[in-house]
């Protein structure tokens, strides 16, 4: 009866110490210490391994970013710009918050819509304007070199076409 007592006793027993023996056998494959030569060299291998990852990725974007700048650029040049009339030939946009909620007009009158937002650089000058264009509802940024800002009438005038700013609108990148 007793061999029946040991052997249900070694059943329930037998995972366990399995459990412990391959425990075991865990606590000899990793480093006890953990500022251990061998464990040091683990972290190291594991933070270069991170390291290349998080510079191939960057790599990517960067080169994602490039290619959609080289889009653009390519694209705005296709934009047909119309001559300026001759009294706006040296005015420039200028720094001021007279520029949001004023009206936006091609080089030959029409309007096509109204600034919401100014983009500054450096020395806080005017870089670009966002323009909520009036038919499509969509808006654009236009760079500072294709606007001309008329400040007795409150009106920025754009050289390019009412096609050229809808077909900017609907660009993504």
């Amino acid at each position: 009866m007793q061999s029946v007592k040991t052997l249900a006793l070694w059943g329930t027993l037998a995972p366990c110490f399995a459990l412990m023996l391959s425990g075991a056998a865990f606590a000899q494959a990793a480093p006890a210490d953990p500022a251990s030569p061998a464990a040091q060299q683990q972290v190291y291998q594991q933070q270069q391994q991170q390291y290349l990852s998080q510079e191939q990725k960057y790599e990517e974007q960067a080169e994602r970013y490039r290619a959609a700048r080289d889009r653009y650029a390519t694209e705005r040049a296709h934009y047909r710009r119309g001559a300026w009339p001759a009294r706006y030939e040296q005015s420039i946009v200028v720094d001021s918050t007279d520029l949001l909620g004023a009206r936006v007009q091609t080089a030959n009158h029409h309007l096509v819509g109204y600034v919401e937002e100014i983009a500054r650089g450096t020395g806080g000058h005017v870089d670009a304007l966002r323009v909520e264009l009036d038919r499509n509802g969509g808006d654009v940024w236009v760079d500072a070199g294709d606007l001309r800002f008329d400040a007795d009438e409150k009106l920025v005038m754009t050289d390019l076409s009412r096609q050229d700013l809808n077909a900017m609108s609907r660009e993504t990148f």
